[in-house]
């Protein structure tokens, strides 16, 4: 169980609700591995910013029965407000730190980054990733990708392990994407975060947005970590490693929708040759 004294925030270092952090222009392929942050950066990469539930909230907020809230005035995904104090730079992350970890993917490997959580006193932490879609059409499915690094072992087994995933097209109103949704043992087809040291390769899976992202349009995906009521510290886990591509079909699709187009095209500057 975390303590709530550390979780107190000023107004100048919580701003509430959507991020704020310039998009990524999404031009069809995304890949981040954090390595350029170094050893010592304490900000975040182009289209990150880290979100902490609100004041009022707890460890005991989320639970193994309610889950993460997706959307509410309070205790959701949708309240929660982004922390704007910079990173934590270490090779490896303990304790408690509601301003994220830059941390070392292991002790032996120092320039391999990781974004880490380890939130206190609040309902959880978030990293949020904004990106523009800039492949000038609609899509509608994507591929993701990532690795959860276990930094930490705990004792009890914490009741929402691992990362849960959010989307949302309007910074406001977000969805699950369950097929993100891990548990201890990967039962019944879920993702396998065990409550050990290691790391855990989700690998890239498509899914479905919940509306249509269109052309020019932002989405925001938001990896989500609960605080534990359990252990405190809670088991502390890192981001890396993060691939998005629009799922193949979407571009079989789109390929097969601009073959007209081309051939007009092409056969407009045969006849001006």
């Amino acid at each position: 169980m975390k303590t709530p004294k550390t979780a107190l925030f000023t107004a100048a270092a919580l701003t509430m609700l959507a991020s704020t952090s310039p998009a990524v222009v999404f031009v069809g392929t995304y890949a981040e591995t954090f390595d350029e942050i170094g050893t010592t950066g304490t900000a975040l990469p182009a289209g990150y910013s880290y979100f902490v539930g609100e004041s009022g909230t707890s460890n005991t907020t989320w639970s193994n029965t309610t889950g993460i809230v997706a959307n509410g005035a309070t205790g959701s995904v949708a309240s929660m407000g982004q922390n704007t104090v910079g990173l934590t730079a270490t090779t490896t992350p303990s304790g408690t730190n509601n301003n994220g970890f830059n941390a070392a993917a292991s002790s032996t490997a120092a320039s391999d980054r990781v974004l880490a959580t380890s939130p206190t006193g609040v309902s959880g932490a978030a990293f949020d990733l904004t990106l523009t879609n800039s492949t000038g059409m609609a899509l509608n499915t994507l591929t993701l990708g990532y690795t959860t690094i276990r930094f930490t072992s705990v004792a009890t087994a914490n009741e929402l392990p691992g990362y849960e995933i959010f989307v949302s097209l309007d910074g406001a109103t977000w969805t699950n994407v369950a097929a993100f949704n891990p548990t201890l043992d990967g039962a019944n087809g879920t993702i396998a975060v065990p409550d050990t040291v290691g790391s855990t390769a989700v690998a890239p899976t498509a899914f479905s947005l919940p509306a249509t992202w269109a052309a020019g349009s932002n989405l925001d995906i938001r990896w989500v970590d609960d605080n534990a009521v359990q252990t405190s510290p809670d088991q502390i886990i890192g981001l890396n490693n993060v691939t998005i591509v629009p799922e193949p079909s979407t571009w079989a699709t789109s390929a097969l929708g601009l073959g007209p187009l081309m051939s007009l095209v092409l056969y407009r500057r045969s006849f001006c040759a």
